[in-house]
């Protein structure tokens, strides 16, 4: 369950609702929401936008952190690749977002190893608009790894 700004009460209302077994909070209340989340027993991907490699270092390890693009101006979503560079002898699991679509998932996956990835705007024919055959053309590739 992806979520913005959502308040750790509204957070667990939404996931009884869905049934959903992880989180993935952005935006301001995100650690707060996190930890509800944590004390129900479901899966945080905590969202951590990478401009250098002390990023990387800062997340606690009750969370599995998601590695995506550093934009002062989005939540993610942004279609821009970082620098894989450094993630490089990361020992811990963790999930890669970031300019990856159905052209790139597989080298991503060779290359870094992520537990798991995560894609947006690369999935998409237009801006919001999903492509059902650019998502099954990703999962494809990222199953061939």
């Amino acid at each position: 369950l992806v979520t913005v700004d959502a308040l750790p009460d509204q957070l667990m209302e939404w996931v009884d609702m869905t049934g959903a077994n992880g989180v993935q909070p952005h935006g301001l209340n995100s650690i707060e929401a996190g930890d509800a989340a944590l004390a129900g027993g479901l899966l945080v991907l905590h969202p951590l936008p990478v401009r250098s490699i002390i990023d990387v270092e800062k997340l606690a390890d009750d969370r599995l952190p998601l590695f995506d693009t550093y934009r002062s101006d989005s939540h993610g979503g942004t279609g821009e690749k970082f620098d894989w560079t450094l993630l490089d002898g990361i020992e811990r699991d963790f999930v890669l977002a970031g300019g990856l679509g159905p052209d790139n998932v597989a080298e991503a996956i060779t290359r870094i190893a992520p537990w798991g990835v995560d894609a947006s705007s690369g999935l998409e024919s237009a801006p919001g608009v999903k492509d059902p055959d650019l998502i099954r053309r990703f999962v494809t590739e990222a199953k061939k790894r």
